[in-house]
């Protein structure tokens, strides 16, 4: 990393165990991914008690060349995230999925679907024989056919 990893605890006092997990986890990303920028980790304690279920919030913002890939997500409906080291082990997994996700971008693994152009018949009505037509031909057909094309909303 350019920039050295950047810890924070909020509404909690500093644990070194969590802080370890959190060096260990910032070095599998990095070995992963070997032009991570900078990686901000904020560990937080919501609603903090001195008995059993305080819920963890564990953010982490991932530079990387071209993209922030931000991570955090709410642990009020996550009972799990009682635990402070589930709460990191999360956090760090969305954010690995997110640089395999990047990566495969980069390297042009994602397969970018062109939509077709489309189109529906609102009203029309034919006499004759139907063929199939280029759009050239359908726009200097059109009027002549009475058919008013509108796009798919």
């Amino acid at each position: 990393m350019q920039v050295p990893l950047q810890i924070t605890f909020r509404h909690m006092d500093t644990w070194e165990a969590v802080t370890t997990r959190i060096r260990e986890r910032a070095e599998e990303l990095e070995r992963f991914f070997d032009r991570v920028i900078s990686c901000r980790v904020v560990v937080e304690c919501r609603h903090p008690r001195d008995i059993k279920g305080n819920l963890f919030r564990v953010g982490v913002d991932l530079t990387v060349l071209g993209r922030e890939i931000p991570v955090g997500r709410d642990p009020m409906g996550h009972r799990a995230h009682e635990d402070v080291y589930v709460a990191v082990r999360d956090a760090f997994d969305t954010t690995r999925r997110l640089l395999e996700d990047y990566t495969r971008e980069a390297r042009g693994d994602v397969k970018l679907h062109t939509v077709p152009d489309h189109g529906r018949v609102v009203r029309g009505w034919f006499s004759g024989h139907i063929r199939p037509i280029t759009m050239v031909q359908f726009e200097l057909a059109r009027s002549d056919l009475g058919i008013v094309a509108a796009p798919r909303p």
